[in-house]
């Protein structure tokens, strides 16, 4: 017989009852919506083990909560919290210029990782007649400029993303290797022919001069949009059906409208009618969950073991299922059959292979345009933390970090002034 657990198991309902666990951590003080505590166990069965030597060093770990980032950054500048993943460009070009930055009390630092850089890109919506044909998918590509936005809006500090797993061993790069051709030659004959040719070519996203006016790029597709049938009509572009080219691009919050307005006068540009909605949170969630849009800005994590999640991200049987993650509406007998390789592989060297193809598939098909992204985190922090001169490659790895206790002095004294 067990005795009844005095932890409410109703997860249905909301409670800050801790769970269980066993890690090196146990839950402390919860303030709602301000801040949360961890405290080490000094019970952790794990705390002897060889793979633990010298991490978990902190007695207590604290997140702080803040509605505005603006706010967040005067709590850091002030001592309120002392840890910052800086995910702000011009913060961390202009803005680390107070007094304790000055006195040398404040570290930046740049970590890299190995990573799948996450693909965020605006993403077409293929259940669009628009968006069928891929010539039109090719134009609106070639008229995002990644160049003027990276040095206009972001000091220079962003990547454009040239992979669905960018910055890690499971990006495709170069010529198709032998044994990618052995997995793309019998999908070959599925693929529409410029699909094909771009799977075995290298691939490069357009470039520009960074002046602000992507001459070359708006030609490319104005050039790629007459071919697919597409016309002009006193300055305005049309469909071949007749139909008005219009584009509603769909975002809810602030943030993206910076990036997303210089895109809509390129679009505006090539005689598009083009427009941006700004909904709140729910109306936009309701829209997403339905597809009910042209083109929205979406982000695609991924980990360094890909395998039956991706059925959800661009299988065909995702792409008509209210509230699945398919937002392109891909359907593709390619990938399908990728994926279920990919769900199949029985080794890392496998997993590689065929991420690797599907990789070159997905970017072929031109289903979005990827935005930009960091190989990297920049972290900034009062100087009383150190760490190993060598951190894991897949993390910023907090439980390898640890205090100074004579540097963690001079910073209180410095904050009671």
């Amino acid at each position: 017989m067990f005795a009844k657990s005095s932890i409410d198991t109703d997860f249905e309902k909301i409670s800050l009852t801790p769970l269980m666990g066993s890690g090196p951590y146990k839950l402390g003080r919860v303030d709602a919506g301000r801040s949360v505590s961890y405290v080490r166990d000094p019970n952790y069965w794990g705390r002897d083990l060889m793979v633990n030597r010298g991490r978990y060093n902190f007695d207590r770990i604290k997140f702080v909560y803040y509605q505005s980032d603006e706010i967040a950054f005067e709590g850091f500048k002030s001592g309120q919290y002392r840890f910052r993943p800086e995910n702000k460009a011009s913060n961390w070009a202009t803005g680390y210029r107070f007094p304790a930055v000055k006195a040398g009390l404040i570290k930046k630092e740049t970590i890299s990782s190995q990573n799948p850089v996450p693909m965020q890109a605006l993403v077409m919506n293929l259940r669009r007649p628009l968006f069928q044909d891929i010539r039109v998918r090719q134009a609106l590509s070639a008229a995002y400029d990644f160049e003027w936005m990276n040095k206009t809006l972001f000091h220079g500090q962003y990547e454009r993303l040239q992979s669905f797993f960018h910055g890690s061993e499971l990006a495709a790069t170069g010529m198709p290797s032998p044994t990618e051709m052995q997995v793309l030659k019998p999908l070959l004959p599925t693929l529409e022919p410029i699909q094909r040719r771009a799977v075995l070519a290298r691939w490069q996203l357009p470039t520009s001069d960074a002046s602000g006016f992507n001459r070359e790029g708006l030609l490319k597709a104005r050039a790629l949009l007459l071919d697919a049938g597409f016309y002009y009509d006193d300055m305005q572009l049309y469909q071949p059906n007749g139909k008005r080219a219009r584009i509603e691009m769909l975002m809810t919050g602030e943030t993206m409208g910076r990036v997303l307005l210089p895109y809509i006068r390129n679009l505006k540009r090539l005689g598009f009618d083009a427009t941006l909605r700004q909904v709140d949170g729910p109306q936009y969630y309701e829209r997403m969950r339905r597809f009910d849009y042209d083109m929205v800005v979406d982000v695609f994590a991924q980990s360094l073991s890909p395998g039956a999640e991706q059925v959800g991200f661009w299988g065909s049987s995702a792409a008509d299922e209210t509230g699945n993650r398919n937002t392109a509406g891909i359907k593709n007998a390619a990938i399908d059959e990728v994926i279920e390789q990919l769900g199949d592989a029985e080794s890392r060297d496998e997993i590689v292979l065929y991420t690797h193809v599907l990789d070159r598939l997905l970017r072929a098909g031109h289903y979005m345009v990827p935005l930009y992204g960091k190989s990297s985190t920049n972290v900034a922090y009062w100087n009383q933390y150190r760490h190993n001169g060598t951190l894991p490659t897949n993390a910023v790895g907090i439980d390898y970090w640890w205090v100074d206790k004579a540097a963690e002095a001079r910073v209180n004294n410095y904050l009671k002034k």
